[in-house]
């Protein structure tokens, strides 16, 4: 590991992906992409107090339990990704800047800071990529059993963030 910790995503950690009711034969489809705040083991901390994860910046709070209530009631898969959005936000694009936040309401991110472009990738290939590449087979073998899919994400939402101003919807 170098001195900014190289990426990796060991056994040991989380999977992208949790797939919740695979099995189900429904046309809905769930998806939570800021369900968690997992960090991977060699990104530490990111650099962010512990009380920071608690917050809205670092996942969307309450939408997994919502998502998995939904997908249960209506027998349907939810696609679970556990890591932080200030890990990466797999509801961004790899090239929109808030990707990997270096800021997130008024709260430097300092282990996403002037990331090179190696990194930027290592982690979008680990984490983003799997994660949506699983979606789109899931939703194929919805398809492919003849039912048109109805894509769910589900998401929270804060009105008003630290800094005062309103959310970004």
């Amino acid at each position: 590991m170098n001195e900014r910790g190289s990426f990796y995503l060991a056994h040991s950690v989380p999977s992208p992906l949790e797939v919740v009711g695979g099995e189900f034969d429904s046309e809905f489809f769930f998806v939570c992409e800021h369900a968690g705040r997992t960090i991977p083991k060699c990104l530490g901390d990111l650099g962010v107090d512990r009380s920071e994860m608690d917050r809205h910046i670092a996942y969307d709070v309450g939408a997994e339990a919502v998502s998995r209530r939904l997908a249960s009631a209506l027998c349907a898969p939810l696609y679970v990704q556990p890591y932080s959005r200030l890990v990466i936000d797999c509801n961004r694009p790899f090239e929109a800047a808030d990707c990997i936040p270096e800021v997130s309401d008024g709260t430097e991110i300092p282990r996403n800071v002037a990331l090179t472009p190696e990194e930027r990738t290592l982690r979008f290939e680990n984490i983003h990529r799997p994660f949506h590449e699983a979606i789109s087979d899931g939703l194929d073998r919805v398809q492919a059993r003849g039912r048109k899919a109805l894509l769910l994400t589900i998401h929270s939402f804060t009105p008003i963030m630290r800094n005062g101003r309103g959310a970004r919807v």
